[in-house]
């Protein structure tokens, strides 16, 4: 896992198929939202994720930086539906 952008974190795991990529992430999602967190040893705080995921299937996106706007594509149709959720980028490779 690597901090990518301000509020965004890139996690890769090698040779996993996209469905138990989403499988991961909705763990980690559940993992933080049920962790509660505290602030000043008083104050309690929520934190919920959301997440775009995707892969490399059949060598599709043909490059990283395909790869990752097409998690972040995944990542704001999360946000868009609510939040506090994984999504599975869905568009086919041209």
């Amino acid at each position: 896992m690597a901090r990518y952008g301000g509020e965004e974190f890139l996690i890769i795991l090698p040779n996993t198929q996209l469905d138990k990529a989403c499988i991961v992430a909705e763990k980690i999602r559940t993992t933080i939202e049920n962790t509660v967190y505290t602030y000043n040893n008083k104050t309690e705080l929520k934190v919920t994720i959301s997440s775009g995921v995707t892969n490399n299937h059949l060598n599709c996106p043909d490059n990283e930086y395909q790869m990752i706007k097409n998690a972040d594509i995944a990542l704001y149709d999360a946000k868009e539906k609510g939040r506090n959720q994984a999504v599975m980028f869905s568009e086919k490779c041209q």
